[in-house]
């Protein structure tokens, strides 16, 4: 499964082993005193992050394509009542994710509905989930700036009393008390609690500095551009005060558990300085923000909490009020069900049955085996044992065993998934019993009972052939792979 982060990190790790040589190359054209290369290499290790890097790569594209969707769960619960907050940057991206974690988790679609917003998801009568198209709320320049003004220069460790001082010089934040986690470090370390341009310029003249080289703040500038793969700083920054998403979208949620409360903000400076006039606003409880670091998932933004005092201690309490970035859906790599969403959408737009585009109308066995295709699995690499359920697919150059026991009309009540080369298949013909180990031979997975001898030499030429040249053969002394004899004796 992949994000749309993965292309920008996977990218990511180069841009420090080549953006180093690019800064010493414009300090050598520059005049400038040359640092010892891994002691550079070490410095913007030490300030910047991949994260710098998506910014910097969004803020270069010439325009703002996305077209941004959320995922809000329906009535029925299971796996999208914990993806509340997954976003898409687009229609197609959001539907791509719904049919694929359908045909991951077996839920079979039985209708759609398209809405003014977007399109309702259902099995039978109950909503499973809709997707949603963002409606964002208006952009101001003045308080993106603003907020950029007050947290310029502040890094993710140490500056704790510093960050509380510059929250409270912005709208609201003074009107709470803060709580923040207690700290161990003791002077200011980590990489930059809240990037952009201007702090990337004050990000690298702080480091220059700590390395024995200081510089003003114009060759600053130029050394971030090329660092970032840019030709000059002005074309680094040249949509920087553009209406954009840029990078990642923001939310400010006054009801953590309601969507609808939720606001959406095309920047995180903007989500941020809505959060204190949120507080700012609030008429309840007094707030504690409990609260406030680098957001874990989405690049260039903060997380923010604020809390009634009374709940402060509460392990199950939400926030009262939060700021945080959605997660992002995730796909296959391949783009598979980006072509069928594209198509799906097509149908629905037609007014044309876009569920029959799914193969869904046959039994149980006929759409499992039409789900495993598109999850990347041939007709060969299935096997069906009963009410079981055996395929072989391919992630990331490694075969993995996925291994489930669906009955029709009931959930499904066993779903393993294990490396193919850590997992042991053993067969007794005495008992016709299939048992799957994992972890080679630590833990039994699966015990498969009323299984043909048959059965086992399919299964035997499925498991032996999905192998690549890197994978190793670590299989258990009585697998079926090592032990043709075990399958008729």
């Amino acid at each position: 499964m992949s994000t749309m982060f993965d292309q920008y990190y996977e990218n990511a790790g180069n841009f420090y082993s080549a953006g180093v040589d690019r800064v010493l190359t414009h300090l050598k054209t520059s005049n400038q005193q040359l640092p010892p290369r891994d002691q550079l290499y070490q410095a913007l290790l030490d300030h910047f992050d991949n994260e710098d890097y998506f910014l910097a790569v969004a803020l270069q594209q010439k325009a703002d394509s996305s077209d941004w969707h959320l995922l809000i769960p329906g009535e029925i619960s299971g796996i999208f009542q914990q993806s509340a907050h997954q976003v898409a940057s687009s229609l197609t991206e959001a539907v791509a994710a719904v049919l694929e974690r359908c045909d991951d988790e077996r839920i079979f679609l039985s209708h759609t509905e398209a809405t003014s917003a977007g399109i309702r998801f259902f099995v039978d009568d109950a909503l499973l989930v809709e997707v949603q198209r963002i409606r964002f709320e208006p952009f101001r320049n003045v308080h993106r700036n603003r907020v950029h003004k007050a947290l310029k220069g502040l890094r993710n460790h140490g500056e704790q009393a510093r960050i509380v001082a510059r929250l409270q010089s912005l709208p609201g934040f003074s009107n709470a008390a803060f709580s923040l986690p207690q700290e161990h470090h003791d002077a200011p370390s980590g990489r930059l609690l809240f990037p952009f341009p201007a702090n990337w310029a004050t990000a690298m003249m702080s480091l220059m500095s700590s390395i024995g080289i200081p510089i003003k703040r114009g060759l600053a500038q130029e050394l971030v551009a090329k660092f970032f793969g840019s030709l000059s700083w002005q074309h680094l920054i040249a949509a920087e005060s553009e209406e954009r998403v840029w990078g990642w979208p923001a939310i400010v949620a006054k009801d953590w558990n309601d969507s609808s409360s939720w606001r959406f903000y095309k920047t995180f400076a903007e989500a941020v300085y809505a959060f204190g006039k949120a507080i700012q606003s609030w008429d309840g409880e007094a707030l504690v923000i409990n609260h406030c670091s680098k957001a874990i998932i989405a690049p260039g933004g903060l997380y923010l909490s604020a809390m009634c005092q009374s709940l402060l201690d509460s392990k199950d309490a939400d926030s009262s009020i939060a700021c945080f970035a959605p997660d992002p859906v995730e796909l296959s790599e391949d783009g598979s069900y980006r072509q069928l969403a594209a198509e799906f959408i097509f149908r629905l737009n037609a007014g044309d049955d876009a569920i029959s585009l799914l193969g869904l109308s046959s039994d149980l066995a006929s759409k499992i085996f039409v789900a495993n295709t598109r999850l990347g699995s041939s007709p060969e690499q299935m096997l069906r044992l009963g009410d079981w359920w055996l395929r072989v697919f391919l992630l990331e150059n490694k075969h993995y065993l996925q291994i489930e026991n669906i009955e029709a009309g009931k959930p499904r009540n066993k779903n393993a998934v294990t490396p193919l080369y850590k997992a042991t298949v053993e067969y007794d013909p005495d008992t016709e019993s299939l048992q799957i180990f994992d972890d080679y031979d630590r833990r039994k997975i699966a015990s498969i009972p009323r299984v043909s001898p048959d059965d086992v030499t399919r299964l035997r030429g499925l498991l032996a052939e999905s192998r690549t040249e890197n994978e190793p053969m670590y299989w258990g002394e009585n697998d079926i792979r090592w032990n043709a004899k075990a399958i008729s004796a």
